[in-house]
């Protein structure tokens, strides 16, 4: 009744393949943004250039069988519909169209008509991938990830973690099943396992990337394949935020597949899932997991960074804790000459972006010289952990020391954190500007 001004509509010139079968095609500006999505999605997918297999191209993608005829299913009606080419009693039909189930369905949500069976079969057997706001890829079930048992990360510090995987991820706030460890390689640590494994982020994350990694045991003589899946509010019936299975043998033994994530804040399970005869046969990890924006609604503060500290004192305002410190005994004072070394103090920060600048004085109270003492300022929010500068300091020759960062998102807290130095070695804050 009331389409679009014809002014609206822009020729479609893309750089992706699949999309040259529309070139010059007039259509709406979010039309195209949506085809590309889907169409750098499929990219990721396709075993090699222009080859994609065991896909079922429904409502409103039957086009994309001309871009990929590996996908075409013999005797397949021209498009799926409830009434038209699918009725009730239909499901064991469809089932063979998605070949028992191990074929992954891509559907415009919008024009989904399915007949209740249909859509039950769906819902028990497959997860749904949103590819942007328009599309909907459908996965088959499969396997689930371990779900039971999830407990802290022991056994490996938050800075063992951050260097070994090279993320800004904070280790304490996560929570894993059993048989989770840290994997060393060619291109450096990733965390997982050879089993299935489940690593749930309970606080949530806005945007996130980084790479899953596949990697042939050494010694191994046959091909092995993990599934990673990144989930979002339930382990098993939430939103599948991403999908992808990865074989590595003899000739290819280790895969990194980038990803990155817009999820909305919510809880995520990030599972490997490896088939029991494969179980040994491959390890499945995560590397360079990077939080580009965290979950601004998360107002709990941060662990402790290095794992031998224990908090030692809150200060309330408002209702919530607005600072804190961490340091080698609990009942340590927070004394006029500061707090014994390591120690970590953390306040809550302004809900504006800006620049801090924090003095720390410190205090060695041996005569003789001893370990330098790292001093590191630090920003903290929902699980991002990101070091803003450090310094090293000889106490015995340096005091007082200042530092300066611009916090990498509104509001979280920032921390002065100390490693190192000798016994009796105090520190205490003298200035702090924002």
């Amino acid at each position: 009744q009331n389409p679009p001004s014809r002014e609206s509509y822009v020729r479609l010139e893309s750089p992706y393949r699949a999309l040259a079968y529309f070139s010059g095609v007039r259509m709406l500006p979010e039309q195209i943004a949506a085809f590309e999505r889907t169409a750098a999605r499929l990219e990721t997918m396709e075993k090699y250039e222009g080859s994609l297999q065991d896909v079922l191209f429904g409502a409103g993608q039957e086009w994309l069988e001309r871009v990929y005829p590996q996908t075409i299913v013999r005797h397949a009606p021209i498009w799926l519909h409830a009434g038209t080419s699918l009725h009730e009693g239909d499901g064991k039909y469809f089932m063979e169209l998605l070949d028992k189930g191990r074929r992954r369905l891509l559907v415009q949500r919008g024009w989904e008509a399915w007949p209740p069976e249909i859509s039950r079969l769906l819902a028990e057997r497959y997860l749904a991938e949103d590819v942007g706001s328009r599309d909907v890829l459908y996965h088959p079930r499969g396997p689930r990830s371990p779900v039971t048992g999830l407990a802290s990360p022991t056994g490996l510090s938050p800075l063992e973690f951050r260097s070994a995987v090279d993320s800004n991820v904070s280790l304490a706030v996560t929570r894993c099943s059993e048989g989770m460890i840290l994997h060393s390689g060619s291109t450096g640590g990733a965390w997982g396992g050879v089993g299935s494994t489940n690593w749930a982020w309970p606080l949530g994350v806005n945007a996130l990337h980084g790479l899953a990694v596949a990697r042939l045991a050494p010694g191994a003589r046959q091909a092995a394949r993990v599934t990673f899946r990144v989930m979002a509010d339930d382990p098993d019936n939430g939103r599948l935020c991403w999908q992808v299975s990865v074989v590595v043998g003899p000739q290819q033994p280790e895969q990194e597949i980038p990803f990155s994530l817009q999820t909305g804040g919510r809880p995520l399970w990030l599972q490997t899932i490896i088939p029991p005869e494969a179980a040994g046969l491959i390890f499945g990890g995560w590397r360079q997991l990077r939080i580009t924006h965290s979950n601004e609604q998360d107002r709990s503060p941060p662990p402790a960074f290095s794992v031998e500290l224990h908090r030692i004192e809150t200060t309330a305002g408002e209702g919530e804790t607005e600072e804190l410190w961490y340091a080698p005994v609990a009942s340590d004072p927070v004394a006029e000459g500061g707090v014994h070394i390591p120690a970590e103090y953390w306040r809550r920060a302004e809900p504006r972006l800006g620049v801090v600048r924090v003095t720390v004085a410190l205090q060695r109270t041996a005569a003789q010289s001893g370990e330098p003492v790292k001093v590191t300022l630090a920003w903290y929010r929902s699980g991002r952990f990101e070091i803003m500068t450090e310094r090293l300091i000889d106490p015995s020759t340096t005091s007082e020391v200042t530092l300066e960062g611009a916090v990498p998102e509104p509001g979280g807290w920032v921390g002065v954190l100390t490693r190192h130095g000798v016994a009796g070695d105090r520190m205490r804050i003298t200035s702090w500007v924002r």
